[in-house]
This record gives C-alpha cells, structure tokens and sequence, in this order.
C-alpha cells in the first residue's frame, strides 16, 4: 500500500500532541506480509484472553517525542485474534482498552464486509514481488462511513510501526541523519485499518478454499472466483495464487497479461482507484407529464467532490470547460466515461446499446426497463457507480401497495375466554387510497411494474397484487383471541410467497386489550382461593392474577421473578384457582404436568403438601411409573403430574399423545437449547395453557428467550433463523437499540419479572451482604501455580485451532484447582491441612460462624473438591456434614435438606454443589453463605445465593466470596 509523502510529517505532529500511555492494555496491528499478526502489550496482559493464545516477542513503537522504545507483549496470529475480537460483546467493548475496543470494532466490521461478499481480487506489489490478494470493497455510502468513525476513534496506541535497522541491524532513529537510507515505514489509521481489512479478508477466503480442497478434491472446478464473466478465461496460475499460500504472480504470456489488464480496470472502478478519481453517475429523471419514458443521463463526478461533476453532454459539446470542472484531461474523461459505462453495463446490459454510439451520453427508459435499472441499483453501487433516483423512487420512500388485517370491531365486548372469536376484515391502500378490487384489477391489467397512479409514480409487483386480491375477494372471516392477540402484538405479517408484508391493526376491545398487556395492567385481580393454606404477599397476589389472566385467554405465561421471590407458590395457588373455577369441564379432567429438574422434585411435593393440600399429585419417576399412555390417562386424570426433565424426555413418545390442561416447565432454562432434545419433547406436549417458571430467561444469548416464548406462544417470535438474523444478531453483536425495543414490545405481555431490589419486594426480604475474601497461596500453590503455567504454555504455542482453546481452557481449570488446594490439583486424598491459603482462611471463618450458632452453606462447584471439604468441616464440626451433589439419591437429597431445614441438633454446615443444588431448594435455615470458588456466570452463583436469601428467610444472609490474590481467580472476578 502507498502512503502519502507527507505521511510521516502527519503521523509525527500526531504523536507530538497525544502521548502512549504506558499503563494498561494496548493492542497494535503488525502489518507483516509474511506474519500476519497483532501485539498485546502493556503492564498487566499475561492473563488477557488474547494473550494466552499468542506467543512472547517484543516492537518497537513511537513514544510521546517520537522515539522509538521497545514494548515487550504477546504475538497472536492475525486469524486468532479475529475469532477473539469479534466475539467481544458489546458489553466488554465498553469495559475494554481503547485499542483493543477499537480492534474489536474492526474486526467485527470485517467479517461482516466478507459476509456480504464485499470482496475482490488484485494483483499488487508487496514486499518487492508481484502478489494476488483479496482486497475489502468500501465503496457503498453505508460502508463508508462506518469505516470514517473508525478512522475518527482510532486511538495513537493502536498504531504500528514497523522498525527499520541499517546495516549492522541495529534500530535507526526515526529523526537520525541515517533515516534518510533506511526509512521508518509510517501507518496512519485510514492506512493501517485498509491493510488490515485487506490482510485479513485475505486470510480468511484463503483458508476458505484450503478447507474447501481438504473436503473434496473437486471444490476448486466447482468453485466460481471468476469476478465477472467478462474475464474469463480466468488464468489457473492467478487462481491457485488467490486460493494458495502461494500468492506470488508474475504474468506470462499475452494471455494473462491482457486478463490482469482487464482486472486492474475492473477493481479500480469497483473499488474508486482511478488514476483522476472520477466516478460514474447514472442520474434517472422522471417523465414528463405527457410521456410515459424515463430518462437515464450520464454524468462523471469527482469522488472527492460531489460538486464537481459534468454531464457527458457537456463533455461532448463543451469539453474543455467540463475538462476544467473534472479537474482532468479532457481525454482522460472521455476514456474514464466509456470505461465505466463498460463496467456498468455488467449489471445494467442495456447500456451496451448505447456504447454502440459515437457519443452515449443518455437514454430513455419505459416503465419496465426503468423499474429493472431501479432493482440494479444495489450491484451498481457495488460497482463504485453513483446512482441518483427521483425522491419518489428511492427505497425509503417507493409508493407499493399496503394491506392492513383489521381485527375486532367498535363494539364494546369483555373477553373472558379463549375461546371467544373475533372478526377480521382485509384492507388494502395505495398512496394513502383505499384500493378496491376493481382498483386491484386494473392495475394488474396493466401489466407493468411501475405506473402513474392519483400524481404519483407507484411500484407494482404482480405477486402482491395478486396475493392482496386474493385476501379482498375473501373479505375477512374469524380468528380465535390468542391467535390474535398474538398477531397484534407482532404487527405485521410478512407473506414469504408474496412478499407482501401486512401490517395488524387492532380495533375496539382487542386494541384496548393489547395496551393494557403491553402496560402490565391487570384487567381485574383474582382472590386468594379457598383453599390455598397460607397468604400471598401483594406482589404475589398480582403475580397469580396475571397468571389467571394471560392463560384464560389462551396465551402462555412465564412468571420469571427472582429466585427466592416465590414462584412456587404463586403458581399452586393459580392452580387451585383453576380448579376452583372449574369453567371447562373436559380441561379440568385432563391431568395437569408440571416438569423440574430432578433436584426439587421432593421440595415440590413438600410445598404442595403445605400450601395445596387438595391438589391431587401423581409422581411420575422411578422404575414403577406408568410407562404407557392408556393406564397414564386413566390414573392421572384431574391430577397434578409431577415428572423430571429427564423422563420427560425418555417417555416423549407416548407423553406427546397425551392431552394435558396444563404443562407447567419449573427452571425453564433447561430448554433454553432450542435444539437439544429436551426442548423439542417440551414444544411437542400438548396442552391448552403452557407456563414457564425461570429466574434467568436469558442467560446468555437471547437464541435461550426465543426457545422459551416457542414453548409458550409458538411462532410468536417466527421461525429461529429469522429471528436470529433479524435480532439477535443485531441486538448481541451490533447493539441495536430500535430491535432491542422492538422485540420487547412483543414479548413483554408474556413475560412478568419482579426483581429483590422492586420498591414494593424490597420490604418484605432481609438484607443481603456480600463479601469478598481475598486469600493468599502457600508456598506450595505459588509452587504448582507457576509449573502449572509453564507447563500448558509449552502445550498451548504448539497447538492451534479448537485444540489451542481446549487447552488453555484446561490450563484456566488447572489454575482454580489449585487454587483450592493442592491435592484437588494433584489428585490426592491427603493431607489437607495446612497447604491451602483458601481452605485455612474457610476454617477460621467457620469456627468464629459456629460460636454464634448460625447455619452455613458452602458451594463448591467441583464434587472432588467437596468431598475433601467433607473430610476437613466434619472434623473442625465435630460430627458429620452433609454434601448436597448430583449423585445423591432424591431420597437421600430430600432427607438430607430436611434434617439441615428442621432439625436443631444436625449438622449446621452443608456443603452443596454449585450445579445440583443451585437451584429450586429451600434452605431459609441458613444465614451464612460461603462460595468456596466462583464459578464463570455471575447469575449461576445468584441463584445458589438465593436458596438462603429468598422469601421465609427472617435474617439478614451474609454472603462471603473466596479469593487467591494475584491469580486466575482475582482475574475472573474483575470481569464478572
């Protein structure tokens, strides 16, 4: 890439007014031909997720008065760094360092513009050899300015540059007499951002193709790398030089050389890079009053002034004042005006026509030829041609055809059932118009994809206006109120067969309805059934009523308060107000389903023995269960079946047969894997009213919300992959703030969360402390700690791909490990005492905890480490302590929180396991909660937190988080 002559004088007053800081992260690009890589260097970066792929080395980069001092980092390959960076969220781009936020920006960027295809292919002169490569297209307006507020933000730490030596290969002063022999190449961030998109995309279509040959020896005769037909035949040299490692080219033969000849035109009137920067303008005017023709003028514009510009009339008639304007030869403009009307006429042959005559310099268009120009425009803005429409044509503001689906009617009616159903009626417009049939008819009858219609030009496609006849001569009909209410709160509807895209309007009742569901206002408030034993507290009293309110109109509920906040029992009493309403004689008898993980199964049936006695429960575990639908059926009917996730899914074969009133998820997050076998069973119950109960409907990704609303309200958010282009993708990697509201809009109704820190829920829960302890190694960790390092670094350098991440993965395990304790690293059973800063600090708050006579829980999240932690409280107890893992029985599980919940002389100290007992349990016995390690996902260790720190707690819950100073562990919180 060629910079500038006065590139260094610029780079040089930059650095006189900004000073490297020398504290913090800093990431530089290092734009290496041969080594493709990035830096990342600073004082603290041996424990950044980017440095642990890369390799120790050293740079030399400008400080504030422009000298040149070496900063020591870690080297990561240019294709790893991509991978991390553009898996920052937005979250962590805020929180990171300029240069790496900005990095991460870019990268982001990138694999976006390779997305789209914004690609081409060159041959350029790089470190003294001819060389193909792929370059990034930046030509579209979009484009553009995205890559300015790159260029805008780029902070002075993120630049590189390259040191040179003179001839005893020692490093030359940028301001020394001998720079003059040995110049400093300099990278400003237009140029550096350029070459790094460039390289980049290089790597990735080459790495593309290598895999593509690995996979089948026929890819490279499949693949099409021809840029336009036009060059073809595409010499199999340059092809295997863009494709291979190998990109050196040298042309031979008359051949390639003609070939590269056309290339170098092509991609610079693609990319803007002519020698006098003039572009192709195609500016269409509409017809006059009394003519039905367009016109399609030519015209060349200076890419670097948009006034700059002349007609190719004007070339013609006037050329030397036209020349003048252009700031060009004459004879450079006529040849630059015939070129890329060549290269336009690739999208928009028509224009061949008139390259035929001695001065192209217009052309008239009827309505289908100016309608196929207007659907050209994007691949001719592609090509670097400035495309200039009448106000009326342009995308935002074309004229088509709307049809609106109106449901309900003015009439005053209460919906108090899910069986009620509405009438809706089809409408159409066209220019704010009602548009009849017999309008629809005419305007098919004209056959033509853009005619003038009440002043105005208007876009006709047949599809649609066949489809919108079709729904007119229909008139309307009925539809049930969930079904409705669910295509109200979408809005529209998008018809992919046609394309037309309706637009939902609700009237009367029904619209009334949605506002009062998008506002959370409770249409009336049910009372406390009879015979439910115990009360509600007032957030609970109008958590049940929404319950009953959202599921009598058939629509399903997910109530995802906080852990602790009640959930359960604000779901029986639901249930018994179901059954003491007993509207539906067929639903009462069919048997309800609720579904948990394995670990509450028993808290369940205890709470429904306390507050619903009445409820009749079923269990449906254990090898004594009914495993077939007809005895299932005639024993569960008017009963509330109570199974795990587990046999829900060994006996989906037949449990999908079956008819349920019910089918209520309990820690709904076990389907938050769309795919995985346990959401499929759960989407394919049958049953007339769904509930989810979570505290985390996103955990992670919002893929984890769509999977729980198809539970609920199936196609309420479409189909999963478009509702992963249209919102996730722009939510979670692009931040999209208006798609972030959108999908709220439409999914807020269905989804009620309270949090601990709600003005009205704050009151009724005792106060919560959280601590953090930091802790520090013994010798021996410090030991084990820095071998442990040593070790996996060796492994890591000579790894790469998915083996590389599993290993450093691994070598983060490792390190919590010893952390805990050395014998949890080594295998060991023993001895423990003594040889960890952790376990001995744990001791010591145990004994101050136990002289009070409180209760404690300890999490851990491995069992190998709880099982030592057994062995060490039991001792300092003086009697047995119990440990809650996965691979206790849920006999035994159940006995032991009872005993912990209940029994004055029992063990006082539980150890629990993060994941089995993180969440549905009850233990309000316990006022002090030790996390023994910290585990990646802050909300994790918050639902563990809240089996003491949830409704029936009366204490304060004193909450105390265990840490080694100075390693992994400190890491991981700081980002948590």
């Amino acid at each position: 890439m060629q910079e500038p002559a006065d590139l260094e004088v610029e780079l040089q007053q930059a650095m006189t007014e900004a000073v490297i800081p020398v504290a913090g992260v800093h990431l530089v690009f290092v734009p290496d031909v041969a080594r493709p890589r990035m830096l990342l260097w600073g004082s603290d970066v041996a424990n950044h997720p980017l440095a642990v792929s890369g390799e120790s080395g050293s740079l030399l980069l400008p400080d504030e008065s422009f000298k040149l001092r070496r900063v020591r980092g870690y080297y990561v390959p240019l294709q790893d760094a991509l991978i991390q960076l553009s898996a920052m969220t937005q979250a962590e781009i805020e929180q990171a360092p300029a240069s790496v936020a900005v990095w991460s920006l870019a990268a982001k960027f990138l694999l976006e513009l390779v997305a789209r295809e914004r690609l081409v292919p060159r041959v350029v002169k790089q470190a003294g050899e001819q060389r193909a490569r792929w370059s990034v297209v930046l030509n579209l307006p979009q484009d553009q300015e995205r890559f300015a507020t790159l260029v805008q933000a780029f902070p002075i730490a993120a630049h590189a540059v390259p040191h040179a030596t003179d001839a005893n290969n020692n490093v030359v002063d940028a301001r020394s007499p001998a720079s003059a022999d040995a110049p400093i190449r300099i990278w400003m961030a237009d140029a550096l951002l350029r070459e790094f998109f460039d390289t980049a995309a290089d790597g990735l279509v080459r790495s593309a193709c290598q895999q593509n040959l690995k996979t089948s020896k026929s890819s490279v005769k499949k693949a099409k790398i021809v840029p336009d037909a036009s060059l073809a035949p595409w010499p199999i040299r340059l092809s295997r030089a863009l494709t291979t490692e190998a990109a050196q080219f040298v042309p031979q033969g008359v051949q390639e050389r003609m070939v590269l000849t056309e290339l170098r035109h092509w991609t610079q009137s693609v990319m803007g890079t002519t020698a006098q920067q003039l572009r192709l303008c195609l500016q269409l005017q509409l017809p006059e009053e009394d003519r039905t023709e367009f016109e399609l003028n030519f015209l060349l514009q200076r890419d670097d002034d948009p006034d700059a510009r002349a007609t190719a009339t004007e070339l013609y008639v006037n050329g030397q004042n036209a020349a003048a304007k252009l700031q060009c030869e004459l004879r450079v403009a006529h040849e630059q005006l015939l070129q890329m009307l060549a290269v336009a006429a690739r999208s928009f042959s028509f224009i061949e026509n008139e390259l035929r005559k001695p001065r192209p310099d217009s052309m008239r268009l009827n309505p289908r030829l100016a309608w196929e120009f207007i659907k050209q425009v994007p691949a001719l803005q592609q090509m670097g041609v400035i495309v200039e429409l009448p106000s009326m044509l342009t995308a935002d503001a074309q004229q088509r055809l709307s049809m609106q689906m109106c449901i309900g009617d003015d009439r005053p009616s209460h919906y108090d059932s899910a069986d009620h159903e509405l009438d809706y009626q089809w409408r159409a417009t066209l220019t704010g118009a009602p548009a009849t049939i017999e309008v629809l008819h005419d305007l098919i009858d004209l056959r033509t994809p853009l005619a003038r219609y009440r002043d105005t030009w208007v876009v006709l496609d047949p599809k649609e206006l066949n489809h919108a006849l079709k729904l007119l001569e229909q008139k309307g009909g009925t539809i049930s109120l969930p079904l409705a209410l669910s295509l109200a709160l979408t809005e529209t509807i998008h018809q992919q067969d046609s394309g037309l895209r309706i637009q939902v309007l609700p009237q009367g009742s029904l619209a009334e309805l949605v506002t009062h569901m998008r506002e959370r206002e409770t249409v009336h408030e049910v009372a406390t059934p009879a015979a439910f034993n115990g009360s509600l507290r007032p957030y609970q009293q109008r958590g049940m009523s929404w319950l009953a309110h959202l599921t009598q109109l058939g629509l399903g509920a997910c109530l995802a308060d906080d852990m602790g906040l009640g959930k359960t029992i604000q779901l029986l009493a639901y249930l018994l107000h179901r059954q003491s309403e007993s509207q539906l004689t067929e639903s009462s008898a069919r048997p309800m389903l609720l579904v948990c993980p394995t670990s509450v199964v028993g808290n369940w049936e205890r709470e429904i023995a306390r507050f619903a006695p009445s409820l009749k429960v079923l269990r449906h575990y254990g090898i004594t269960r009914i495993q077939n639908a007809e005895d299932f059926a005639v024993e569960a009917a008017g009963k509330l079946v109570i199974t795990s996730y587990g046999l829900m899914r060994r006996d989906a074969a037949w449990l999908r047969d079956l008819e349920f009133s019910v089918v209520v998820l309990d820690e709904a997050q076990f389907i938050k894997n769309a795919s995985s076998a346990t959401a499929r069973t759960a989407r394919a119950l049958k049953a007339s009213t769904r509930i989810a109960l979570t505290g985390t409907p996103v955990e992670n990704h919002l893929a984890e919300l769509w999977s729980i609303m198809e539970f609920l309200n199936p196609g309420l958010l479409g189909p999963h992959e478009t509702f992963r282009r249209e919102i996730a993708i722009p939510v979670e990697r692009y931040g999209r703030d208006d798609v972030a509201a959108r999908l709220r809009r439409m999914v807020a109704p269905f989804i009620l969360r309270r949090t601990k820190k709600d003005p009205g829920i704050a009151t009724d829960l005792p106060a919560k402390q959280e601590t953090k302890v930091f802790c520090s190694l013994t010798r021996e960790q410090a030991t084990l700690y820095q071998s442990a390092i040593d070790e996996a670094f060796a492994d890591i350098e000579a790894a790469d791909g998915i083996t590389r991440r599993g290993r450093v993965l691994a070598l983060l395990t490792a390190l919590k490990q010893v952390c805990n304790h050395p014998a949890h690293y080594l295998r060991e059973q023993g001895p423990l005492n003594g040889r960890s800063g952790k376990l001995d600090r744990l001791c010591e708050m145990l004994q101050e905890v136990l002289a009070t006579q409180d209760r404690v829980l300890v999490f851990t999240q491995y069992r190998e480490m709880g099982e030592r932690l057994v062995r060490v409280l039991s001792r300092l107890q003086g009697k047995p302590v119990p440990f809650l893992h996965g691979g206790v029985s849920r006999a035994a599980r159940d006995e032991m929180v009872r005993r912990f919940q209940e029994l004055p002389k029992s063990s006082r100290i539980m150890i629990v396991s993060l994941k089995a007992g993180g969440t549905g349990l009850n233990l309000t016995a316990a006022t002090e909660v030790f996390h023994f390690d910290r585990w990646w996902n802050p909300a994790v260790e918050d639902q563990a937190t809240d089996r003491a720190h949830r409704i029936g707690q009366q204490r304060s819950v004193q909450v105390y988080k265990l840490l080694c100073a100075g390693t992994v562990e400190e890491k991981i919180d700081a980002m948590l």
